[in-house]
This record gives C-alpha cells, structure tokens and sequence, in this order.
C-alpha cells in the first residue's frame, strides 16, 4: 500500500541517517557514543525485520553492538551477512572499507578475542593459500584416507584455475569407507579421532557435527566435509545425495591447473552442488543449508545418537 510503502521508506531513511551519525562519531575519534538514545530511536521508527537485508541497517546494527562494547566475535556472523549483501549488489569496495573502520574497535577497548575477519580472496596472495590446501590435503589423506577438493575450492580451481574471488573459506571432502548413513556416521567419528590424535583438528564441532575445521597455517578457515559411495551413487555432504553416480567422483583424478585431487568427473560433481548455471558468476549465492540438512538427517541423527563417540 502506498502509505505503507511511504511509512517504511521514511524510516530506512532514518536509519540510514542514524548510521551516517554513528560513523561520524566513530571516525571522528570522539568519546562514547550514547547507544541507549539511538536504540530508543530505533525502537520509535517499529521495524519489525530490522535489519533484514538493508546494508545500511545492517551496518547500524553493528556499530551499535561495538559502540555498545560487545566483544567483537559477537558481531562475526551479522559481518558475514553483511559482506554476502555487499557482494552480491557489487559493493565488495564498500564492504572492505566498513570492516576496516570494525577492526578500529580494538583500540576503542572492544575484545577481539576468538574474532576473525571476513577475508575474500581477491584481497589477498593466492600462492600460501593453495600451499596450505595442499598441505591440508597431503596430511588429511595419510591419517585418514582420499581427500579432495571441495565445492567452493573445486570451483574456482575449475572454472576459474584460482580461487574465487568473493569467497572466504576453503573445502575439502574425505571420503570414508561406508555403504550406508550409519557406517557413513561411524566412519567420520573415527576419522575424527584419528585427525585429532594428528593435531590436525582441535577439538569437536558443536552446532555441525557434519563438518571439521582443520588447522592451517594460512588463516583461512579449511572446512572438511565427507564424502562416501553407497549402492553406486556418491554421496557428498552436505550437497550431493545420491545425484551423482560413484564414478563422478572416483577414482580421483588430478586438476589440470593445480594439480591437487579432484573427482574424476568434476564438471558433474559442480553441477549437482551449484546447478547446471555453475559456469556462470554468482557473487550473491547462498546454500541452501535447511534443504541440505533435511536430505542427509539420517546421517546427521546418526552423528548424535550417542555423543560419547565423540569423546
């Protein structure tokens, strides 16, 4: 409705005006800005989806936390979404300015303990990091079996021959010796094990016992996800159920442009994880994680049947 429509307009326009006055008091260096007088601004404008997917409430949203003196992990995941917003409008140079003006929160007094920030990869040198994805591969492979890379990695080494550059995170695949969810659960518990007897993961997923961290020297984040063949079809975690008969994906072959471990028939593999537009840039993608879960519950309920595996 037009008065509606009037009415929210109106009030992003005093949002957007809230966080111009904010980073004036940020970049100006002054003294603590009274978050309690701007949050009761916010509370009269009644934006019931505040901040939604508006990069200007976003950004408030943020600035107030920290101006509030939240540690800055606090604020990571929002950062992230705020970054995927960015991009996919093409506004990667507004995003890498606003989260450089964030990281001024550590001499405001802020903890930036356990806080890492969104590193895209058109910001950094490409060499250390496929250095480090090799590295990773070569010691998950020998303490725990074939590994390869991984949906976002497998893309850019494909498509592109380096990594993307709007991603911030690096994947890999184990794939485990199991003909069904359970053994496929029972196999990524014990691989676990052994990767945690090597020091190459520090400690148990809490929130998603589906995927690992792994330790690089690189500071990127290195997710590993498993991978198994069941009744001919490959099975990769968390974006290929069964799509893809066993032998896209082994034995494994070498990527031509990097030379890590790669599925044997890669093209397919991408296009059962991104679509069959996976040729075509798309700096606004999202996974679809709700539908993903939802396929591989089996495998995820069997994870967490009895969490003293995990011990």
């Amino acid at each position: 409705m037009p008065g509606q429509d009037a009415k929210k307009a109106e009030a992003q326009q005093q949002v957007a005006e809230l966080r111009e006055e904010i980073l004036a008091h940020v970049k100006s260096g002054q003294g603590a800005y009274d978050v309690v007088a701007a949050r009761a601004r916010l509370t009269q404008l009644d934006l019931p989806d505040f901040p939604g997917d508006d990069p200007a409430a976003m950004e408030l949203g943020i600035l107030l936390a920290l101006c509030d003196g939240k540690p800055a992990k606090r604020i990571r995941k929002p950062l992230w979404r705020l970054s995927r917003v960015r991009l996919g409008a093409g506004q990667s140079a507004a995003f890498r300015e606003f989260q450089e003006l964030v990281l001024t929160f550590e001499e405001r007094g802020n903890s930036f303990e356990g806080f890492m920030p969104v590193v895209y990869f058109d910001l950094v040198d490409h060499a250390p990091i496929w250095a480090d994805v090799a590295a990773a591969v070569d010691a998950v492979t020998r303490v725990a079996g074939p590994c390869f890379i991984n949906s976002g990695t497998l893309l850019g080494a494909v498509r592109e021959g380096a990594l993307i550059a709007h991603d911030d995170d690096l994947d890999l695949c184990l794939m485990l010796e199991a003909g069904t969810m359970e053994e496929a659960a029972e196999a990524w518990i014990a691989a676990y094990h052994a990767l945690r007897a090597a020091k190459l993961v520090p400690k148990p997923p809490k929130r998603n016992q589906g995927v690992f961290k792994l330790r690089g020297s690189s500071g990127i984040n290195i997710d590993l996800f498993p991978g198994w063949i069941a009744d001919g079809r490959a099975y990769i975690y968390p974006h290929t159920f069964g799509t893809v008969p066993a032998g896209a994906v082994v034995p494994l072959t070498s990527c031509a442009k990097t030379g890590l471990p790669i599925p044997a028939d890669a093209e397919a593999v991408l296009a059962s994880n991104y679509g069959e537009s996976w040729r075509v840039p798309d700096a606004g993608y999202v996974f679809n994680w709700g539908k993903a879960n939802r396929r591989f519950e089996r495998f995820r309920e069997a994870l967490v049947a009895d969490m003293s595996r995990w011990d």
